[in-house]
């Protein structure tokens, strides 16, 4: 009787060492992903949807920083709006680094832009943009440990062993589910899907409209840079004015041009 309990105390003991190491190699982020921006409505002049859009998810943020953090902020792709001004689309690259962006794909709607206009905001601001066939990085690392790191890439076929792997594409759907290897694929084919998707291991996210920024909570293994548990939100913009820093620039109170003269 008195080995049983010896037992059943060293199990026990056992179970709470486990429970504690186990909960130490856990880590909590989250990924906030906008992307298919470029794509709500036509440009008017000088202005676009998607300058007031970029500044409603900074006030966003700033709000709810403290429940947010850790957190990794991405814009998906396809937000160069048809037809826009050059002005629009190097304000849009300004607001991507006041907001300090970790990554911003490069896809179709910004292939249709002049080439070299693309090339110097790329080079101007230090924002990390990745794209398969475009003069820019087509993966990065990001790293909040020395264990582990997160993979962004525009490749599907580069894949980093051993870090959280996240693909943007805008692929559709049915494409990207061809796919394996990937932890998280975000895609601004223009589809939508309320929820994530889970297939071939792979949870596969669609940006929302211009009222809603996509909000992804995970918990990975700090060592082997595996997901262990996720959960999805959608952040609610639509109620907000934006934030005052980047409504100043789109507004033309700090233009690109008036910075380059100061």
């Amino acid at each position: 009787m008195k080995r049983r309990v010896q037992i059943s105390i060293f199990l026990f003991t056992l179970i709470i060492i486990v429970s504690v190491v186990w909960g130490e190699d856990y880590k909590k982020i989250h990924i906030i992903f906008t992307g298919n921006i470029g794509r709500m409505s036509p440009c008017q002049d000088e202005t676009h949807p998607s300058l007031n859009y970029i500044s409603k998810v900074s006030e966003y943020i700033l709000e709810h920083r403290d429940e947010l953090s850790p957190y990794i902020l991405i814009e998906a792709g396809n937000f160069a709006p048809a037809g826009c001004s050059d002005s629009v689309i190097k304000n849009l690259f300004k607001a991507f680094y006041l907001m300090q962006y970790h990554a911003v794909g490069i896809m179709k709607s910004e292939r249709n832009l002049d080439e070299s206009i693309l090339v110097d905001l790329i080079e101007k601001y230090k924002t990390p943009f990745v794209s398969g066939d475009f003069p820019c990085k087509r993966s990065l690392n990001l790293r909040y440990s020395d264990e582990i790191g997160f993979y962004i890439s525009s490749d599907s076929k580069d894949i980093s062993e051993g870090a959280i792997n996240i693909l943007l594409t805008d692929m559709t759907i049915a494409e990207i589910t061809k796919f394996k290897g990937w932890d998280i694929v975000i895609t601004s084919s223009g589809e939508y899907i309320e929820q994530p998707l889970m297939i071939n291991g792979m949870i596969i996210l669609t940006p929302a409209s211009q009222e809603k920024i996509g909000i992804l909570g995970i918990e990975y293994d700090n060592y082997q840079g595996m997901i262990k548990n996720h959960s999805f939100q959608w952040g609610d913009v639509s109620g907000l004015s934006g934030d005052p820093v980047l409504n100043k620039l789109i507004e033309g109170e700090a233009s690109l041009s008036q910075e380059k003269e100061e």
